[in-house]
């Protein structure tokens, strides 16, 4: 079995996404509650995703790593268009969709822990897919998270009202980078 010090390098580089992504989402202003329900939920994916990946291993072996980066990363550019959407439309008072709360949470959660489905599939294949690897994978993202919500918070306030848009073109780059690489 994989020992815990290389299953939670693991589980960061895999949470690497998370923060990231959560760092444009944090630039929408946001209670601490709505904050923790956020990184619970990932946090959730995130343990879910590699015991899903385990068992989706044994039927679609080598198509699931691309497919998932690609999935993941049409995901983030649909939140990065997103979020350039709001942004433009804050300014004409059209209705939005919050990637924060409801379907738009939803979206985020799982886009952000694909790479948690393809790395539970490679750590199975490894025996090193449990139950205590996938939960050192979902609190290391539930940390991850709330962590870049927070520092996206502490950036809306030094980029004045531009962080949504910083933020959509942030997790467009971050999508098309998922799927060129």
């Amino acid at each position: 079995m994989i020992d815990l010090w290389v299953t939670t390098l693991i589980a960061l580089a895999v949470a690497s996404d998370a923060f990231s992504v959560s760092l444009g989402i944090g630039t929408k202003s946001m209670t601490l509650s709505r904050v923790g329900k956020i990184s619970l939920l990932v946090g959730f994916f995130h343990v879910a995703m590699p015991l899903l990946g385990l068992y989706l291993g044994d039927l679609l072996a080598g198509y699931l790593e691309e497919l998932g980066e690609i999935l993941g990363g049409g995901l983030l550019i649909f939140i990065g268009y997103r979020m350039i959407s709001q942004y433009l439309a804050e300014e004409e008072n059209e209705e939005t969709i919050d990637f924060t709360k409801g379907t738009g949470l939803l979206i985020f959660s799982v886009s952000v822990s694909i790479d948690a489905l393809t790395a539970g599939f490679t750590l199975g294949l490894a025996g090193a897919a449990s139950l205590l690897t996938a939960l050192i994978f979902g609190v290391v993202a539930l940390v991850m998270t709330g962590f870049g919500l927070f520092l996206g918070q502490q950036l809306q306030s030094i980029l004045r009202g531009k962080g949504e848009l910083i933020g959509g073109i942030l997790i467009i780059g971050i999508g098309l980078y998922f799927i060129v690489f």
